[in-house]
């Protein structure tokens, strides 16, 4: 017997692409399996699977498709990273930060 059965081959896979678009937002599949020999033709077919099932959705960006999680349109509106937000409220920091 293999030492992964096919659930928890099936389960490793869902793993590493909900947490590498988790920290990252949007991937291709080769971003998502860097450096990880022999994973990129399987875990390209399991996100065109889940892509079906609506677990992943296809973002567009300059003629490049990426794959990402449905709520990724929430990160994309947003224009200002949360270190401007002292800019907004006009806050001033103290001046030993400087």
């Amino acid at each position: 017997m293999p030492i992964y059965s096919n659930i928890q081959y099936i389960i490793d896979k869902l793993y590493l692409i909900i947490n590498y678009l988790t920290a990252n937002a949007i991937g291709t599949y080769q971003q998502i399996t860097y450096l990880l020999k022999g994973l990129k033709v399987p875990v390209k077919k399991y996100c065109i699977h889940i892509i079906e099932e609506g677990v992943l959705i296809n973002v567009n960006v300059d003629n490049q498709s990426y794959f990402a999680l449905p709520t990724v349109h929430n990160l994309l509106k947003r224009k200002f990273g949360y270190f401007s937000l002292p800019l907004y409220g006009a806050v001033r920091f103290p001046e030993e930060w400087m």
